[in-house]
């Protein structure tokens, strides 16, 4: 890999590194001003994401080279482990304050 390629990841991680903690600090804001349920808001998060993303994805690559069980891989994998973290995290956001929020993440 050229010293390029070594930077172009860098500032990518960078971005999303900027972009999550914007994230962070928007979410609480938002959890702590509203009463809206948690799930609520990031089912709408994620499908207004998955929406924006779904361009992006090579389709007739993924659709036809994965089996039968794979897919229901990515189905648990999906439903048990990111719904419920995303769902936890949601929860946190509400009750906790900015700071120390951010500070659990990055703990883990």
């Amino acid at each position: 890999m050229d010293s390029s390629q070594k930077f172009f990841g860098d500032l990518l991680a960078f971005g999303a590194m900027l972009f999550f903690g914007a994230y962070m600090f928007a979410n609480h804001e938002f959890q702590r001003r509203s009463d809206e349920n948690p799930v609520r808001i990031i089912f709408f998060l994620l499908l207004f994401t998955g929406l924006i993303l779904t361009p992006f994805v090579p389709w007739k690559t993924f659709l036809t080279n994965l089996t039968p069980v794979q897919w229901m891989w990515i189905l648990i994998l999906s439903v048990s482990s990111t719904s419920l973290a995303y769902i936890f995290w949601q929860m946190a956001a509400k009750t906790l304050e900015a700071v120390p929020l951010a500070l659990l993440f990055f703990s883990l």
